[in-house]
C-alpha cells in the first residue's frame, strides 16, 4: 500500500500527457515536411531561369561575331527545342528589325534586336525572357 503512495506522488508525464506531446510534434513536423516539394519546385526553376540567362547571354554574345551589314534574321534561325546542344527544354528566337521601323529613331541605321528564350514548365505550359538591344553601324 505504502508503495502505491509513492508512485501517485511521483513527478512526470502521464501517458496521455506523452500521447498529446507526440501528436502534436507528428502535425507540426508534417505540415513543415509538407513545404519540401515546393521547396524543390522553386529551386528547379530557379535553375531553369538561370539556365535561361545563360542562354539569353550566349545569344548576345554571339552578335559580337557579326558585322552590321551581316545582322539579318536570316543569320540567326530560330532554335526549336531540341536544336540548342545540351540543352534540350530551351528555345532560342532573333528577332532583327530597323529601329525606325519600330519607332521614330533619330539614329537612321540603328538596328534593334530582341532574342528571346524559352523553356518548358510543364506539357502545356512554357515560359521566356528576353532582351533587347540597339546596334548601330560604325563610321
Amino acid at each position: 500500500m505504502k508503495m502505491m503512495k509513492n508512485f501517485r506522488n511521483e513527478d512526470g508525464f502521464s501517458l496521455i500527457e506523452l500521447l498529446f506531446s507526440i501528436t502534436v510534434l507528428s502535425v507540426g513536423l508534417l505540415g513543415i515536411a509538407s513545404t519540401i516539394p515546393f521547396g524543390y519546385k522553386a529551386i528547379e526553376q530557379s535553375a531553369k531561369r538561370s539556365t535561361a540567362a545563360s542562354l539569353l547571354n550566349e545569344g548576345l554574345e554571339k552578335l559580337k561575331g557579326y558585322q552590321y551589314i551581316n545582322l539579318i534574321e536570316s543569320n540567326f534561325p530560330d532554335e526549336v527545342y531540341g536544336d540548342i546542344p545540351d540543352f534540350p527544354d530551351f528555345a532560342r528566337t532573333y528577332e532583327i528589325r530597323m529601329a525606325s521601323d519600330v519607332y521614330s529613331s533619330p539614329i537612321p541605321e540603328l538596328k534593334m534586336v530582341t532574342i528571346t528564350v524559352f523553356w518548358r514548365v510543364s506539357a502545356t505550359n512554357e515560359q521566356r525572357i528576353f532582351a533587347v538591344t540597339y546596334i548601330g553601324q560604325r563610321r
